[in-house]
């Protein structure tokens, strides 16, 4: 059912802050469900980037006990904790993480493994074949779920 009125933004952080504009057309009665309040033109008219801006900053993730000195450089003090940095793992980029996250789709032999790879349901394994994948389950009467503790 659609009963609500889609909003449009512009996300932006080229001057350093993060900021998100909303565009209303001007016809957009707030009052009102409209299912198209917006028109092609509003997006093509909209600023874009420049190819001279700057990249965005890569941002990581960094466990406890690993943090690089330019992290720790930006503390009035920082001791380091050696019995934290054993039990954690390195430092990774974010967007690696969220690639891993993000992930839909796994090898068999993967799904077959323990531990599954993180995010998996292991109650729904068969949604994370491939196609190919899923044939050859079928085929071979393979069980996914034979193993799941």
């Amino acid at each position: 059912k659609f009963n609500f009125t889609p909003r449009l933004f512009q996300l932006c952080s080229t001057s350093g802050d993060f900021v998100a504009t909303e565009f209303f057309h001007p016809s957009r009665a707030p009052d009102l469900v409209s299912s198209m309040p917006f028109l092609q033109e509003d997006l093509y008219n909209a600023p874009q980037p420049e190819k001279n801006e700057k990249k965005p900053q890569k941002s990581y993730l960094i466990h406890a006990g690993l943090e690089p000195l330019t992290f720790t450089n930006m503390f009035p003090s920082w001791e380091h904790r050696e019995d934290v940095a054993e039990i954690t793992e390195r430092i990774i980029l974010v967007e690696d993480v969220l690639a891993r996250l993000c992930q839909n789709t796994y090898p068999l032999a993967q799904l077959q493994a323990r531990p599954l790879p993180e995010g998996v349901d292991p109650l729904r394994l068969e949604i994370y074949l491939s196609d190919t994948d899923f044939e050859v389950c079928q085929r071979t009467k393979t069980r996914l779920s034979q193993s799941v503790s």
